[in-house]
């Protein structure tokens, strides 16, 4: 059937792209050999490499497997340098053969704190930026028209209200609200085990529980430290840290947060 064979390509191309990489350490350098009919040989001094982003999500955590990038200063911006899979126990191979082992403590961060982090720090302009894909695809995929059943559902809500406010105002209200608790629980939910982990040469950062994510880099490519505060947190007089490192992330120059929150 067309489906057996659309998977017997779909598992070929992965059995071809699996074959036709190789990642090789060296004292001073990392190699990386990519392509099955057209070769492709990446040699990285070590010294230029600027941070390591390693990315599991539920089906990494399935295979053992994880999504790891190596950024330097140079590059195309918008995406890292290198990014390819490797399997969790190679990925913390990598890790240790360019920053070591780090044997201190974590500084942690209580669900509590997190919690106030993530209340700080929502807004609903996110919320409603998070969600509105989200409930697009959904639709899609169920053949069903959420958003107007959200919509109706707001509009009844706002038209039960007894305020002294016309119902324009009210669903305003609700939208704002909605997409603020949704902006508190995504933030929340992508920070939680959030763990700061440091010594004298290197910082490596860790959080998540679906979709973890670890980032290592050395101090000296910290470029500067950045105190911010949303409206909130200067009501409140808490800030968060973040570290702008040199090629980290999607784009050069992007800062790794290291204190979700602070006083």
């Amino acid at each position: 059937s067309l489906e057996f064979i659309a998977l017997a390509i779909i598992i070929l191309i992965g059995v071809l792209r699996l074959r036709a990489f190789r990642l090789i350490l060296k004292k001073d350098a990392i190699i990386i050999e990519q392509g099955f009919i057209y070769k492709r040989r990446s040699e990285i001094p070590i010294s230029k490499i600027s941070s390591v982003v390693s990315l599991m999500n539920p089906f990494d955590s399935i295979c053992a497997a994880v999504t790891f990038r190596i950024n330097t200063e140079a590059g195309i911006i918008g995406k890292p340098d290198y990014e390819f899979k490797l399997r969790k126990k190679d990925a913390e191979i990598v890790s240790k053969a360019l920053y070591g082992v780090n044997k201190r403590d974590p500084l942690k961060f209580s669900v509590k704190r997190l919690a106030l982090a993530a209340a700080l720090s929502s807004s609903a302009v996110t919320g409603i930026i998070v969600s509105v894909p989200i409930i697009s695809r959904m639709g899609t995929l169920l053949d069903i028209a959420i958003s107007e059943i959200l919509l109706d559902e707001i509009n009844k809500t706002a038209n039960r209200l007894n305020t002294f406010f016309p119902p324009i105002f009210n669903i305003l209200i609700i939208v704002l609200l909605v997409g603020y608790s949704i902006s508190f629980v995504y933030t929340l939910i992508s920070s939680l085990k959030f763990r700061l982990f440091y010594d004298k040469h290197n910082i490596e950062i860790r959080y998540g529980i679906f979709i973890r994510k670890r980032i290592l880099f050395k101090k000296k490519r910290i470029n500067n430290i950045c105190i911010d505060q949303t409206p909130l947190m200067r009501l409140t007089r808490f800030f968060r840290m973040r570290a702008a490192v040199g090629g980290f992330g999607g784009e050069k120059g992007e800062k790794a947060l290291i204190v979700p929150v602070g006083r």
